[in-house]
């Protein structure tokens, strides 16, 4: 009897999705032939191009000044006598 009512439910589901299917695609098709008859251009809006260098400045009014001023010396007394780096080395 279970199986039954199961398959009674089924098949009324189905039908019930069938006729929705065929009432949207009916409806669509007549809201698609309402825009058909409009016409197809649409008016938007356009801008003109003006060619121009790209120039991006930053003026920030103010002055650089250091925050301390720093002596340099040796950690040890003495001298270099051969160095075997040069500038820019690791």
């Amino acid at each position: 009897m279970k199986r039954k009512l199961k398959h009674i439910t089924l098949s009324g589901v189905a039908i019930v999705a069938i006729c929705l299917v065929i009432f949207f695609r009916a409806s669509g098709k007549k809201a698609k032939a309402d825009q058909g008859e409009e016409s197809p251009l649409r008016p938007v809006a356009v801008s003109l191009i003006k060619r121009g260098p790209l120039v991006n400045t930053l003026t920030l009014s103010g002055a650089f000044r250091p925050y301390q001023e720093v002596d340099v010396h040796a950690k040890v007394a003495g001298y270099i006598r051969k160095i075997y780096v040069d500038v820019g080395d690791y």
